[in-house]
């Protein structure tokens, strides 16, 4: 959620009366316990990440002309 959308959503909560605040604090807790305890989410945020990695190694393709670096070399650059 980003900045602006968490202040909209503070001024919408804001019009709302106690317990309708608590009821959707607690709707949004049980959500999240769920989706922590079922492991989804978790999954997902590791799956998304090596996926991106792969599609930017893909996109953008090294090549060293046939050149070679000892391990020395490549902890210098």
């Amino acid at each position: 959620m980003s900045a602006v959308e968490l202040q909209n959503f503070e001024s919408q909560l804001s019009l709302l009366s106690f317990a309708e605040r608590l009821s959707i604090i607690d709707y949004l807790v049980k959500s999240m316990q769920d989706a922590l305890q079922s492991g989804s989410y978790a999954q997902n945020l590791k799956k998304d990440w090596v996926d991106d990695l792969f599609a930017l190694m893909d996109a953008n393709p090294i090549d060293s002309n046939g050149q070679k670096w000892t391990r020395e070399e490549l902890y210098e650059r």
